[in-house]
């Protein structure tokens, strides 16, 4: 055990990572299935994937720099691939593959985007001196969120904000700190180049962060100090940043304001949501079947502890728990997903942004379980069993749920008798911490079937069959694309 504790965190997080993918992804692989969609996958992702990976080894006369009647009616071709392409780092790697092996290389690059979403967290969370536990605990929750394992499989680039914003709020902290905004600056760079959208909303995340960290900071020395300093280093990083990236922002922001999905009603007109969604939140806490206007949180049952153990030490632990309270009126009000949503319709992507609060909680959880006393687990007990006495009241009386979400609430139950036997008979620190991680990871795990799993307990058949997408890239023109060859040699 002393020598484990020599080795760095991030590759203990690793071996955990490629542990955790093999057996959350096993079903999709067992049934020979792949981590491309049925939908969006086949029709847009991959494709342009394919084109770009072309463009990179210089294969047919295809340019960035032009138009193409291929985009729908015909589109500027640099605008379409810098929203889709163009700006992702990791799209690049595909350029090392072999253009017969372009379906494995999409699925690489999805679990590489995934793995680094827990790297991009462990920079942000070492500079706050959390434990080596906490550490890999943290990073993995952030890692194998619902959010990530879903929308990875669909929208590949929508892993990129999760990566970026812990690395903004990095940047951020740098500043507050007294040190070079210049790494700021190229994580801004990085970010607008990357997606617009998600700058935009990265943007807004951002500023809550900073806003939220100065008056933490001014709680505790009430005084103004380094106020003007330190707006004048966030707004050159800001200035810097965007610059850098502004041959691919400008282009981009001109499309989207001629988009057809502009101009509509804000948050579609609603000022309350529909009644069946605050219905289904209270289920979606632990679990993300249905995700009514994108609200996908599924999180763990450790991180459920850690926020009624924050909640119930409000004072101390005012900073975090006011990031809870704006989180829980944000969840409630239209109007804030679609400000959130570029002021349009009421989509809660929003909440990928609390991914990062609550893998803070749960490591602060981890830190302070010396601590944790009889009224914490009767805190645990009691608003574990009323979470589930409203998801009966708010069902009609019936538990009706699935497999999966029965699964999470008995790992939920476990824990918590798990804390309190641990207490009880003053088991070791090792042995607590084995269960405790033990029973994360099957946590994790069913968290993630919901993703790669249906509700009969096999394989997503919105994933298509491993080789089905390359034969569809191939035959794709019907073998049209070879009258020219012909055509040339006669």
């Amino acid at each position: 055990m002393r020598h484990l504790g020599k080795v760095p965190v991030w590759i203990t997080y690793t071996v955990a990572f490629i542990i955790l993918t093999c057996i959350i992804y096993s079903p999709l692989f067992l049934d020979g299935r792949s981590l491309i969609w049925t939908v969006d996958g086949i029709s847009q992702h991959l494709p342009i994937l394919t084109a770009f990976q072309k463009m990179l080894k210089g294969i047919g006369t295809q340019s960035l720099f032009g138009w193409s009647w291929n985009l729908g009616l015909g589109a500027d071709q640099m605008t379409t691939f810098a929203y889709y392409v163009v700006g992702d780092p990791f799209n690049y790697l595909v350029a090392l593959f072999p253009t017969t092996k372009i379906e494995f290389a999409y699925q690489f690059l999805i679990l590489i985007r995934l793995y680094a979403t827990g790297l991009a967290f462990l920079t942000f969370a070492r500079i706050w001196h959390f434990s080596r536990l906490s550490l890999l605990i943290g990073s993995l929750t952030y890692t194998f969120t619902a959010f990530a394992l879903h929308i990875g499989m669909h929208h590949p680039f929508f892993l990129l904000p999760l990566i970026f914003f812990p690395l903004l709020c990095w940047g951020i902290e740098r500043v507050f700190r007294g040190k070079s905004w210049w790494p700021l600056a190229i994580v801004i760079a990085i970010t607008v180049a990357s997606n617009v959208y998600f700058a935009y909303v990265l943007a807004l995340g951002s500023v809550i962060y900073t806003i939220w960290r100065y008056w933490q900071q001014y709680r505790q020395t009430k005084t103004y100090a380094r106020f003007w300093q330190l707006i004048y280093h966030l707004l050159s990083a800001v200035l810097v940043g965007v610059a850098c990236a502004a041959v691919l922002v400008i282009p981009t922001v001109l499309a989207m304001l001629h988009s057809t999905r502009t101009g509509g009603q804000f948050a579609n007109g609603l000022s309350l949501y529909p009644l069946s969604y605050y219905i289904a939140l209270p289920n979606l806490v632990l679990n993300s079947d249905g995700m009514p206007f994108w609200v996908i949180l599924g999180i763990s049952s450790l991180t459920w502890l850690a926020i009624l153990h924050s909640l119930r030490h409000f004072k101390q632990r005012w900073d975090l728990n006011s990031l809870l309270i704006i989180l829980l009126v944000g969840l409630l009000l239209p109007a804030v997903a679609a400000t959130f949503n570029v002021l349009s319709s009421p989509s809660n992507r929003w909440l990928l942004l609390s991914t990062l609060l609550f893998s803070v909680l749960t490591m602060r959880l981890i830190d302070d379980w010396k601590k944790l006393d009889s009224w914490d687990y009767r805190l645990f007990l009691g608003a574990s069993v009323g979470l589930i006495i409203i998801i009966w009241v708010v069902n009609g009386f019936t538990f009706n749920v699935s497999a999966r979400d029965l699964i999470s609430y008995i790992l939920l139950f476990v824990l918590i008798t798990w804390f309190i036997g641990s207490s009880a008979m003053h088991l070791s620190r090792l042995t607590l911490i084995i269960g405790c991680f033990t029973l994360l990871c099957l946590n994790l795990i069913n968290t993630g079937f919901g993703a790669t799993m249906t509700s009969s307990g096999v394989a997503n058949p919105q994933q298509l069959y491993r080789g089905s997408a390359t034969s569809w890239i191939n035959k794709y023109l019907d073998g049209a694309q070879k009258a020219g060859s012909v055509k040339n040699l006669v």
